[in-house]
């Protein structure tokens, strides 16, 4: 996806602290300001990234039974032989 170009105007002394900030970070005024952009979005957003929901541990090594994993096989081949999208009826 092509990125967009987005300008801004700042006065003569927030253009100052941001550029001296940018410049200890290492980073030119483009990245800073890419950065403080992408910032600005996840803090407004109200998505909280700390949310338990974003650090679920996925359990692996569950158990199926074999005669479940069959039936199963079996009916999705059965039903979805000649579907043309392969979705289950």
């Amino acid at each position: 996806m092509k990125r967009k170009v987005v300008r801004t105007e700042l006065e003569p002394a927030e253009y100052a602290r941001f550029a001296k900030l940018a410049r200890k970070k290492g980073l030119t005024i483009k990245e800073a300001l890419r950065e403080a952009a992408l910032r600005w979005s996840r803090e407004e957003s109200g998505i909280n990234p700390k949310d338990p929901i974003f650090h679920v541990k996925a359990r692996v090594g569950v158990k199926v039974p074999r005669t479940l994993l069959r039936k199963l096989t079996r009916h999705c081949t059965d039903k979805n032989d000649n579907h043309p999208h392969g979705t289950l009826s």
